[in-house]
């Protein structure tokens, strides 16, 4: 039930982002457009990932603290979501990491560093007249991303996943990641703009990739013609 609250608000969020990108495209001379819809976006977006972060970490019996923080949630879950990426569908598909700044070695508190997003996200709630020309579509993207990748990473949500047909390839059970080999299964969780392709976040993705499973005509184009950066 938590999980279908979840998806469900996270649904009229993306709904309200696509409307937006329909009139607004997506791309570089956008990427620091502002707008009071972007406001909306960004700071119900953020309220919905605190919420489900904290869900997630009360579960545990190690977690006694309730009043939790960023902080916190970059200890429990900054190792797993730090490295991982989405595919964002808009008009041209594009990779994106929206923890990419936790993508760290250690994952103590003293270690913390800023989401850009989040940070704006508490400015426009202190002070959202002052603050709102923060409010940028890169940003509100990115918050969005983050919260996919989220949800996509609590097991209290898989239920719903299923519900709202956003698991292609697989059955609900194998997009835990909990294998080695977990990528070979072609899993794809879908969105109505986000993708995230089950195990591929450790791996290396060449031109010459081709993806013959299930899954929407743009990610599979942005399969086609992306190169993992050599590092």
């Amino acid at each position: 039930m938590e999980g279908d609250y979840v998806v469900s608000w996270f649904r009229e969020n993306e709904n309200d982002l696509h409307g937006f990108i329909k009139t607004v495209p997506y791309c570089d001379e956008h990427k620091n457009v502002w707008s009071p819809v972007l406001v909306k976006i960004l700071l119900e977006t953020c309220s919905i990932l605190d919420s489900t972060w904290k869900f997630r970490a009360l579960q545990s019996p190690c977690v006694k603290q309730k009043d939790l923080g960023i902080k916190k949630y970059f200890q429990y879950f900054g190792e797993e979501l730090g490295p991982r990426w989405v595919v964002f569908r808009t008009q041209q598909a594009i990779q994106i990491k929206p923890f990419d700044v936790w993508d760290k070695s250690s994952y103590k508190e003293s270690d913390y560093t800023d989401l850009e997003w989040w940070k704006v996200h508490n400015e426009l709630k202190h002070d959202r007249i002052k603050n709102i020309k923060k409010a940028t579509l890169f940003l509100a993207v990115n918050a969005l991303a983050g919260l996919f990748l989220a949800i996509v990473k609590s097991d209290f949500c898989r239920e719903a996943l299923v519900h709202e047909g956003w698991i292609a390839g697989t059955e609900v059970g194998n997009i835990d990641e909990n294998f080695s080999n977990a990528h070979l299964s072609h899993a794809l969780v879908e969105s109505r703009l986000f993708t995230y392709p089950v195990g591929w976040w450790n791996q290396n993705i060449s031109k010459s990739h081709t993806w013959q499973h299930p899954g929407s005509s743009r990610f599979i184009k942005w399969v086609d013609e992306f190169e993992t950066p050599e590092q």
